[in-house]
């Protein structure tokens, strides 16, 4: 499922959405994912995106892409952990977003950020 969308506050122009969702993961838990997203911000210039993307990673690294790791332990089911990894890169003047949420906090791979940032340039 595709959503496009502008939201107020983040100063972009565009924003293309996907994701996943995996309609039964509890068979296969911890070794499961919940739900995949990826996401595109389309911002008007690169300093615009640069600033955007500046400010999101100002508290984790200093490097061209990052990636966060979080985890949340659901209180109403013992022994239930969510795991959640993003990866975040800026390209011109767009920011690119990879999430993924499930029982292991196995980090989103670089090589398919890559794949969605040529797919991004092909369409321009």
């Amino acid at each position: 499922m595709r959503h496009g969308a502008r939201w107020p506050g983040r100063g972009e122009s565009a924003v293309a959405l996907s994701w996943v969702i995996n309609p039964n993961p509890w068979p296969d838990y911890p070794s499961t994912q919940f739900y995949y997203t990826q996401s595109v911000y389309q911002f008007p210039s690169t300093k615009a995106a640069a600033t955007y993307y500046n400010q999101a990673r100002a508290k984790y690294a200093k490097c061209r892409a990052f990636q966060v790791g979080q985890i949340s332990d659901l209180t109403d089911q013992a022994g239930i952990t969510i795991q959640q990894s993003t990866l975040v890169t800026v390209e011109g003047t767009d920011v690119f977003t990879m999430n993924s949420v499930g029982g292991t906090n196995d980090p989103v791979p670089t090589s398919f950020m890559l794949k969605l940032i040529n797919r991004v340039k092909k369409l321009r």
